[in-house]
């Protein structure tokens, strides 16, 4: 957004009773799992209040919050947090999912041992995960 563009946005945050606003960068999981139900009930709560939410990697969002493009950001906690105080949020719960089939089928719990069949080896996909999606949220 050009200076002119940012200008007019808060002026019609202004006008329309908005009195803060908070950037928040977050990981893709983050956004996909735990956001979405808190932002509402934040934004509900607190309508008065607009929040900028970021999705990036983890490393991007440090990075956000060292330089000030983010107020808060929400992680991975395998990523170095390079000197910035970090709170456990939630946990990431993931689940493996597999063909009846599969020798995992029966498995009450999961590891990547597990993936690997005897009559077929993967060959991995590389794919990019997306990254740096805006929203911009309102009551």
């Amino acid at each position: 957004m050009s200076d002119v563009d940012l200008l007019a946005a808060d002026l019609s945050d202004y006008a329309s009773g908005i009195v803060g606003v908070v950037r928040l960068w977050a990981n893709t999981s983050a956004v996909t799992q735990f956001l979405p139900t808190e932002i509402a009930a934040f934004v509900m709560a607190n309508p008065r209040i607009r929040i900028e939410l970021e999705e990036q990697n983890s490393s991007e969002v440090v990075l956000a919050v060292l330089d000030g493009r983010a107020e808060i950001g929400i992680l991975a906690d395998r990523t170095p947090p390079l000197g910035l105080q970090t709170i456990v949020y939630r946990q990431d719960r993931l689940i493996l999912v597999a063909p009846r089939s599969h020798p995992s089928h029966h498995a009450r719990r999961s590891t990547l041992s597990m993936l690997r069949t005897s009559s077929s080896s993967a060959s991995p996909r590389r794919r990019r995960l997306r990254t740096g999606y805006n929203w911009r949220l309102r009551p």
